[in-house]
C-alpha cells in the first residue's frame, strides 16, 4: 500500500484528545474524530448524516477524487473545485461537466491541495516531482502562480500568509 500523507490546516487545531473525558474537551478537540462536520470552522460540530452532492457526473477520468474544496471569493461567489483522475473540475453547479484546464499534467494518483489567498485559488500537488503552485481566479484556466515560489506538495493560508511546504530537496521545509 502506498504511503499516505495527511495534511490538515483548518479548524481542528486541538486534534484528537483521549486523556480527558469528552465533556471536558475544548471546542476544537475530539475524543474520536469521527462523524464531525468539517465545514464548521474553528470548532467541532456533530454531523447529522450524509447527503449525496450529485448522483452522477461526466465521464470520469480516474477512480477517486483526490482533491476537493469550496471557496468564497471577495465578491461572495462560491465555487466548488474537485480533482478526479487527471482533470480538475468546477463542480459548483452540481455537475462534473466543466473542466478547468491550463494546469501541468496531473496523474490519477496525485493528491492535490487547494487554498484561497488574495482572491485566487492556489493548487499544489503531491506528485513525486511537485508542480509549481498554480492559481485560478474563478474563471478561465489555471496559470503558474508567478514570482519564484518553490514547487511544493502542500499549501494553506495562515494569519494572512500563503504557506507552502514539502519540496523534493527538503520535505520538512515550510515557505
Amino acid at each position: 500500500m502506498p504511503e499516505t500523507h495527511i495534511w490538515a490546516h483548518r479548524g481542528f487545531d486541538g486534534g484528537r484528545v483521549t486523556a480527558v473525558p469528552s465533556h471536558a474537551l475544548d471546542p476544537d478537540q475530539s475524543p474520536d474524530a469521527e462523524n464531525f462536520d468539517p465545514s464548521f470552522w474553528f470548532g467541532l460540530k456533530k454531523r447529522g448524516g450524509t447527503t449525496s452532492f450529485t448522483g452522477t457526473h461526466g465521464s470520469p477520468t480516474g477512480t477517486k477524487v483526490r482533491g476537493l474544496t469550496w471557496v468564497t471569493f471577495e465578491d461572495g461567489t462560491i465555487k466548488g473545485i474537485a480533482k478526479e483522475g487527471t482533470a480538475v473540475y468546477d463542480i459548483t453547479a452540481g455537475s462534473w461537466a466543466t473542466t478547468i484546464g491550463g494546469h501541468p499534467a496531473l496523474h490519477d494518483a496525485d493528491e492535490v491541495h487547494f487554498a484561497i489567498f488574495k482572491n485566487v485559488v492556489i493548487m499544489t500537488s503531491e506528485e513525486s516531482t511537485p508542480i509549481a503552485p498554480q492559481k485560478w481566479t474563478g474563471s478561465g484556466s489555471w496559470a503558474a502562480l508567478g514570482g519564484s515560489p518553490p514547487a511544493c506538495r502542500f499549501c494553506c493560508v495562515h494569519k494572512g500568509r500563503l504557506i507552502l511546504a514539502g519540496t523534493n530537496a527538503d520535505p520538512s521545509r515550510v515557505y
